[in-house]
């Protein structure tokens, strides 16, 4: 989070976090694979916003990226 560099083998895992578009609070999952490519996840129908963060190997998080909104039919 500070801006530093951060090198692939340093990467521990993700923290996904999601929200229904009505709803107020985010949801979070932790993947603890640091080479993982893909997650599933399992949402009722709606319109869902995420996030991701990178977690290192210090157990430090990332800011989140820009939200992403998806629609789940």
């Amino acid at each position: 989070m500070d801006g530093s560099k951060l090198y692939p083998a340093d990467i521990e895992g993700y923290r996904i976090r999601y929200r229904l578009k009505t709803e107020e609070q985010f949801r979070s999952v932790t993947v603890n694979n640091g080479s993982a490519t893909e997650h599933t996840l399992t949402l009722e129908a709606g319109v869902y916003i995420f996030t991701i963060a990178t977690i290192d190997s210090l157990n430090q998080e990332s800011r989140p990226s820009h939200p992403v909104t998806a629609s789940v039919i």
